[in-house]
C-alpha cells in the first residue's frame, strides 16, 4: 500500500474532532470517557484492574501530541456507573465497544492496555478486529494467571478486592482467560508492542525465592504473546515494576508512537524506535 494511500486511510494530519469528556449510555450504563488530540487512527487506553483512567494521567497528555486519543472508566471506576454483577471481561470489551460508537470515536484504533487491560483489549481483537490498526500490552496479565502459586488466604483476599472494584468474582475472573485462550484472535502483520516489567513487585506471602520464580514465569509468559502479531517487538522496563504507566509513561508514549506510526506507514516496528 502506497504512503498516499496510508496517509489517507488513517488520516493523517486530519483534525477529527475538539476534546470530549462525558459519560456515554452504553447497555443500560453511564460510562466516562475522556479524549484529547486529534488524527488517526485513535489510540484507547484501557487500565489494570482497580485503576480508572486517571492511570494514564502521564501518557496521555504525550499522546495527544500525535493522535487522537481516549482513556474511559470501566464500570464501577472513576466517574462510570456501577458494575453490573457479574460482570465479565468480554462485557467489559463489548462495552468499550459500544463506548466508543457512542462517543463517535471512529476506528481504526490502536488499542493499549495494561495488565487485566490487556485482557480486555484482545478480547476486543477477538470481536471487531476490521477496527484494531495495532496494540500496545502493557505488562499484560498472563494466560492463566498465576492464582495457583500464591496461597490460599492471598487468593481469598484478591477475590474480595475484585468483587468491590469491578463486579468480578473469581470464576467470572478466570473465565475470562478462559475465553481467551479459546479465541482465534491475532493481528496479523498489524504492529505491537509487549512492554514487559523489569522489577518485581513486593510478595509478602511468597518467600523470596518463590516471588522470583513466579515473577519469572510472568516474564516469560509476556514473551509469548509477541505471537499475536508478525510485526512485534517486546521490551522488558528494566526499571519498572507492573506499575509502567506510572513509572515509566515516556517508554510507553514512545510504544504507543511507534505503533501509530508503524500503522501509518506500513513499516516494520524496530525496537530502537522505543527505547
Amino acid at each position: 500500500m502506497s504512503k498516499r494511500l496510508l496517509a489517507l486511510l488513517f488520516c493523517v494530519g486530519c483534525h477529527d474532532s475538539a476534546a470530549l469528556d462525558a459519560k456515554v449510555p452504553v447497555g443500560g450504563l453511564a460510562l466516562h470517557i475522556h479524549c484529547e488530540g486529534s488524527g488517526s487512527p485513535a489510540v484507547v487506553l484501557d487500565s489494570g484492574l482497580g485503576s480508572d483512567s486517571r492511570a494514564w494521567a502521564r501518557v496521555q497528555p504525550e499522546v495527544a501530541r500525535f493522535t487522537k486519543v481516549c482513556a474511559y472508566d470501566r464500570a464501577g471506576l472513576g466517574s462510570s456507573e456501577p458494575a453490573p454483577r457479574p460482570h465479565s471481561n468480554r462485557q467489559m470489551a463489548e462495552e468499550l465497544h459500544g463506548l466508543l460508537a457512542g462517543a463517535k470515536v471512529d476506528a481504526p484504533y490502536v488499542l493499549v492496555g495494561h495488565s487485566m487491560g490487556g485482557t480486555n483489549v484482545r478480547l476486543f481483537l477477538t470481536g471487531y478486529s476490521s477496527t484494531v490498526a495495532g496494540m500496545v500490552l502493557v505488562d499484560a496479565s498472563p494466560i492463566p494467571p498465576p492464582l495457583a502459586d500464591l496461597p490460599p488466604e492471598q487468593v481469598a483476599e484478591f477475590e474480595r478486592n475484585i468483587a468491590k472494584m469491578e463486579g468480578l468474582d473469581l470464576k467470572t475472573f478466570l473465565a475470562g482467560f478462559e475465553a481467551l485462550s479459546a479465541s482465534e484472535g491475532a493481528l496479523g502483520d498489524r504492529p505491537l508492542v509487549v512492554l514487559v516489567a523489569g522489577r518485581p513487585p513486593p510478595e509478602p506471602f511468597l518467600t523470596p525465592q518463590r516471588a522470583r520464580e513466579v515473577f519469572e514465569a510472568r516474564q516469560q509468559a509476556q514473551h509469548g504473546v509477541a505471537a499475536l502479531s508478525a510485526n512485534s517487538v517486546v521490551l522488558t522496563v528494566r526499571e519498572s515494576s507492573h506499575q509502567i504507566p506510572l513509572e515509566s509513561p515516556a517508554v510507553v508514549v514512545r510504544a504507543v508512537k511507534a505503533v501509530v506510526e508503524s500503522a501509518r506507514s506500513g513499516a516494520a516496528l524496530t525496537e530502537a524506535s522505543i527505547r
